[in-house]
């Protein structure tokens, strides 16, 4: 992170911490560098001296520290001090060191691969961490991820606050940075967790693409398309995009949690305990991160630094997770178990070499000269690698509500689209059931409106990987015959599989 010199008007200490240099500048003040008693580089947030008398901005910093002192974990920049009452309040936390995720993107480009996934993960871990602590971030963006050389961490709880709290603005003020908003946040209603989901969603886009997810622009034009438009995930690596796509549905309800986004992309299951599940996150990011240089002290010819190697896939034989947001294959940490069986092998190996050189060729072991053995030719086998897995998105779009719907909508006082008796799963040609059937969740009006049509998303993750796929549908009207579809056919349509394509989309019964 790149460090300017103290200017004569900076403070040389502020409570126990003496400043040494300036980290940056924003609307609320200036953030420096500094140590406290045991030497260690913290980075203090002071507060400006115009706002410090604003009492409705002094009270919503000292929110700011309260949610710092109710969260923490691996991937949370830890609070170590604060003056709230001062005459110019601050806070002291811990200084990450390192660039963050802007800068990183705009030097080296986007992340890809396993490091792309930690990131992910280690950013839902965070999420899920402040959201059981009843806190909301309000302000993921680039600027506020440091990538460090051991893991990425979290930084700036400037506009946090907690679940359910009243709001410090009137009604319609937006709170947050353009851009970098979920479209309820852009429109000035209430925050909930799911803001930060969406958020978390532009996030790993950007990091993935190098852009913005919806595009540049003026902060009107990209609210805009925030609120109405479609984000631009092109290039970005399918392990990731299935949770990012769920993180940008646009009703809130409908988003999945950040627990059952971490716990997708970890193979886990969202009912599994947080604690296992950052258990899990660090063992990721142990076997995939390799942090970049801080900016301030990057060489010009870095030595390269070579990740441990990650642990192996799990059998591609194992049931797919179905989930709406998506998923990836169970965990399993199997690769202990195949170290001591291989090191087992080799001692019993080399046990029985010794035995056999200590015994002539009477067998009884009296040192007779044994005659030399013709090798047989060694026969080399190659087996084909089994195809990878993949990850099948199956969409479903249905005609607008009738009018049943719609009076059963005035009726029950539902709204939006109406969970349809629809099931489907994936078979190989021969029959095996790779996907057993599943029913589609809640879906989402394409247009809006009570007659507008609903579309219908299920993702299957990590599914065992053939050359051709059977898709099975079923309504409550009974079963379809399975259609074809290749891995080709699927991996062009970047994963979809669009059932409306695939079946006479007028037979199927609509909601109910």
């Amino acid at each position: 992170m790149p460090v300017t010199p103290l200017e004569p008007s900076d403070p040389q200490r502020l409570g126990d911490f003496v400043l040494t240099d300036r980290l940056g500048a924003g609307g609320m003040g200036i953030v420096y560098l500094g140590r406290g008693r045991d030497d260690a580089p913290v980075a203090v947030k002071l507060v400006r001296a115009d706002l410090a008398h604003d009492e409705t901005f002094r009270e919503r910093f000292r929110r700011e520290v309260e949610a710092l002192r109710r969260v923490s974990g691996p991937r949370v920049a830890a609070l170590v001090d604060a003056d709230t009452e001062a005459p110019q309040p601050y806070l002291v936390v811990e200084f990450v060191d390192g660039p963050t995720l802007a800068d990183s993107v705009a030097r080296d480009g986007p992340l890809e691969g396993p490091r792309l996934r930690a990131l992910a993960a280690a950013l839902a871990e965070a999420l899920v961490l402040i959201h059981e602590q009843g806190v909301i971030h309000r302000d993921l963006k680039p600027s506020n991820v440091i990538l460090a050389a051991d893991q990425p961490k979290l930084v700036d709880f400037g506009i946090a606050a907690a679940s359910g709290a009243m709001p410090l603005t009137m009604a319609g003020t937006v709170i947050g940075s353009a851009g970098w908003m979920a479209p309820e946040q852009a429109a000035g209603q209430v925050s909930t967790p799911a803001v930060d989901v969406f958020t978390w969603a532009s996030l790993v886009a950007f990091a993935g693409t190098g852009r913005p997810p919806f595009g540049m622009g003026g902060p009107e034009e990209v609210t805009a398309r925030i609120l109405s438009g479609e984000p631009d995930l092109a290039g970005l690596p399918q392990e990731v995009r299935p949770f990012v796509e769920a993180g940008f549905i646009k009703d809130p309800l409908q988003r999945p949690s950040a627990k059952a986004v971490l716990a997708g992309l970890l193979g886990g299951d969202d009912a599994d305990p947080t604690a296992e599940l950052v258990e899990e996150t660090t063992h990721l990011i142990e076997h995939t991160w390799v942090g970049a240089l801080p900016l301030a002290t990057a060489s010009a010819t870095p030595t390269p630094v070579v990740p441990p190697p990650p642990p192996p896939a799990p059998p591609t034989s194992m049931p797919p997770v179905a989930v709406a947001a998506g998923a990836a294959a169970p965990r399993r940490r199997v690769w202990p178990v195949v170290l001591v069986v291989g090191l087992a092998a080799l001692v019993l190996g080399a046990a029985g070499a010794l035995l056999l050189a200590g015994r002539g060729d009477d067998g009884a072991g009296n040192g007779a000269t044994a005659a030399p053995a013709t090798a047989a030719p060694a026969v080399t086998t190659t087996t084909a690698a089994p195809a990878p897995p993949i990850s099948v998105t199956a969409r479903l779009t249905l005609d607008a509500n009738d009018f049943g719907d719609f009076f059963e909508q005035l009726l029950t006082g539902d709204a939006g689209c109406i969970v349809p008796e629809v099931s489907v799963g994936l078979e190989t040609p021969d029959g095996e059931v790779l996907v057993p059937p599943t029913a589609f969740p809640a879906g989402a009006q394409v247009d809006g409106g009570l007659f507008d049509a609903c579309e219908y998303t299920l993702v299957f993750a990590q599914v065992a990987g053939v050359d051709d796929y059977r898709v099975t549908l079923e309504d409550q009207e009974g079963e379809f015959d399975p259609a074809p579809v290749s891995r080709a056919e699927i991996e062009a349509a970047e994963g979809v599989v669009d059932l409306n394509e695939l079946f006479e989309v007028e037979q199927i019964v609509g909601p109910v």
